[in-house]
């Protein structure tokens, strides 16, 4: 072999090889959980500062305050269980029922040990402190937040409470990994079927049909054609009570054009929603959605049922992996 080759070329292809091989070995984990009434999770800690600047309140209340804060304690315990479980550790974690942020931050700070370095709580319509947030591990940086969706208008007045359209709002992050890569990644929490009707369908579908808009929008319009969007749906795949009589299924409206990956997992008979006490409840209604892009990169789709993640939340974490190449 001529010597110039072997210490010229051979260095530079084994260069080329080793970039490639770095390239395909980004993983990234993307999931979505609710967690359900985590905002609450943190009220002893609140009690007991208040507590600190009035010497007066009764022990009574003092020895109150004590217990809920173990009762806290534990419930946040098997929140952090849940998330640095292997099955889940996502690099880019979705939240639904969240707190405000400075109770994430404590929790991240106290619970994972700072396993997040960027969260964000979106701006939303709640008035029950059902915030929806964004984590992201160190390496992975926030190029830009989309998240005046809330604030759209109701044009079709399916709206009986405000003049808005979404309960909620879906919001959207535009992210670059340690590797380079941007993508989306967006979220929702949408109108519960607590109370459902007709009217009620139709106004969860009107969120879908937005959402499903403002997805092909963000993948058309900004230069970056991977969205990733995933959340408490609060509805199922395929026809349910009402949604023949109010223009279909919200979960399949918010897929159309899109890739459901959660599908497999429907039709496997799995389910993201414990139901509380009653089978009658249990179902998938947490649901991820992927630009075709986007989903010519995903290597799997699960859900975690592990025992601490049926203890810790009625919803089960839905995970997503990507290989971003």
């Amino acid at each position: 072999m001529n010597r110039h080759f072997q210490t010229t070329i051979l260095p530079l292809l084994i260069l080329c090889s080793w970039f490639a091989s770095q390239a395909k070995a980004e993983e990234v984990r993307i999931a979505t959980y609710n967690i359900e009434n985590w905002q609450y999770r943190f009220d002893a800690d609140k009690l007991e500062k208040r507590a600190a600047t009035q010497p007066s309140w009764p022990q009574e209340f003092l020895d109150l305050i004590a217990r809920e804060k173990r009762e806290n304690f534990k419930d946040n315990w098997g929140a952090q269980l849940v998330l640095e479980d292997p099955a889940v550790n996502a690099d880019v974690l979705v939240i639904q029922e969240g707190p405000e942020l400075a109770d994430l931050e404590y929790f991240n700070r106290t619970f994972l040990n700072k396993m997040y370095e960027t969260i964000h709580v979106f701006a939303t319509n709640t008035g029950r402190i059902q915030n929806t947030a964004i984590f992201l591990k160190p390496g992975f940086s926030v190029v830009e937040i989309r998240e005046a969706y809330h604030l759209e208008p109701d044009k079709d007045d399916v709206n009986p409470l405000t003049d808005l359209l979404f309960a909620r709002g879906p919001a959207f992050v535009r992210i670059k990994s340690p590797g380079g890569k941007e993508f989306w990644v967006g979220t929702n929490h949408f109108k519960s079927k607590s109370g459902n009707s007709v009217e009620v369908t139709k106004w969860r579908n009107a969120e879908s049909k937005r959402a499903n808009e403002i997805i092909k929008e963000i993948a058309s319009t900004s230069g970056v054609a991977d969205v990733v969007f995933l959340g408490d749906i609060n509805d199922e795949l395929g026809n349910q009570e009402f949604e023949l009589e109010a223009g279909g299924s919200g979960a399949d409206l918010l897929g159309e054009g899109l890739v459901t990956l959660t599908k497999p997992l429907v039709d496997k008979g799995e389910i993201s929603f414990g139901g509380y006490r009653s089978t009658r409840f249990r179902s998938f209604i947490d649901h991820v959605y992927a630009t075709p892009s986007a989903a010519a990169k995903v290597k799997s789709v699960s859900v975690v049922t592990t025992p601490f993640a049926r203890i810790n939340s009625d919803h089960y974490p839905v995970v997503a992996v990507f290989n971003f190449e």
